[in-house]
């Protein structure tokens, strides 16, 4: 799936020397500490950061020839920061939004099957954020699930979970890719008990800064360079895998806008499908470069 990726921002690199080969229906995970990376290597495999080194195949698609196959073929959960639904967003407006946002990919149904499959049961009538830390991660789940794309991407799967929580959101991951997609998930640690690849990052070294430089000057998300002033990333974060389980190798932002639907009644929360803007390798937004 990948060899060698890396990117970077204007002040260095933000992960280099990435290789992994992720199966279809799989799970990876992307773990290491803060500022390792994990967020812009799931935007990268998404279809949603340019590279500036290495060679990235999801199924069928080369990263090479464009990114716009890449992101059709992925949808986020959410990657922080920006890609997630607004807290303040009812469970039942959230899911009429997914609906009328998938373009007819989604249902009622199929996001009502992937809650059980995720073995969550929300009270449709509460927002986002007042839903328990392991509930509000598995509706989100859900409803990008429910899209049935081949790829699924979740960034922070550990925040503000107890071990035990930790534990059940693992199992309902790992559930969910027997069930279909691939899934390629971040955190801090791996898990354990759950069959996973492992992607294993660390803070950039010197040796990575060299593979990362790579000839090109600090690309983003649409390719062209930051200004001179951006930033590297706390994590940069705010999806997309290939195919039988093996080895692998070598953050808040503000709330986004919410709008509304046509019926304009109920608030749609701010997770893009990729289509409109994606975040740059030093995690500000910039818009995205042609497929």
């Amino acid at each position: 799936m990948g060899r060698g990726l890396a990117a970077r921002s204007r002040r260095g690199p933000v992960f280099a020397g990435v290789d992994l080969d992720v199966p279809a229906g799989g799970l990876a995970v992307v773990h290491g500490p803060g500022g390792s990376g994990r967020s812009a290597l799931l935007l990268a495999l998404g279809g949603r950061l340019r590279l500036a080194a290495g060679e990235l195949r999801v199924g069928d698609h080369l990263a090479s020839r464009g990114l716009g196959a890449l992101r059709a073929a992925s949808t986020v959960a959410r990657i922080r920061p920006g890609i997630e639904p607004d807290e303040g967003v009812r469970v039942r407006d959230l899911e009429r939004w997914s609906v009328l946002a998938s373009a007819g990919r989604s249902t009622a149904d199929g996001i009502h099957d992937a809650y059980a499959l995720l073995g969550v049961d929300p009270d449709r009538a509460r927002p986002l954020g007042d839903l328990h830390p392991l509930d509000g991660l598995l509706v989100v789940v859900a409803h990008a699930a429910a899209e049935g794309r081949p790829l699924l991407l979740v960034d922070d799967v550990d925040a503000g979970l107890t071990p035990a929580d930790l534990e059940r959101a693992w199992t309902a991951l790992d559930a969910l890719a027997d069930a279909g997609p691939t899934v390629i998930a971040a955190a801090v640690a791996p898990p354990a008990g759950v069959d996973h690849v492992p992607v294993a990052l660390g803070h950039p070294t010197g040796a990575d800064r060299a593979v990362a430089r790579g000839g090109a000057e600090a690309p983003t998300a649409d390719g062209a360079p930051p200004p001179a002033d951006a930033s590297p990333p706390a994590d940069a974060s705010p999806p997309s895998a290939a195919s039988p389980r093996s080895a692998a190798s070598p953050t808040p932002a503000a709330s986004p806008a919410v709008d509304r639907p046509p019926d304009g009644t109920a608030p749609a929360p701010s997770r893009p499908d990729g289509a409109d803007s994606a975040p740059s390798a030093d995690g500000d937004a910039a818009p995205e470069g042609p497929a």
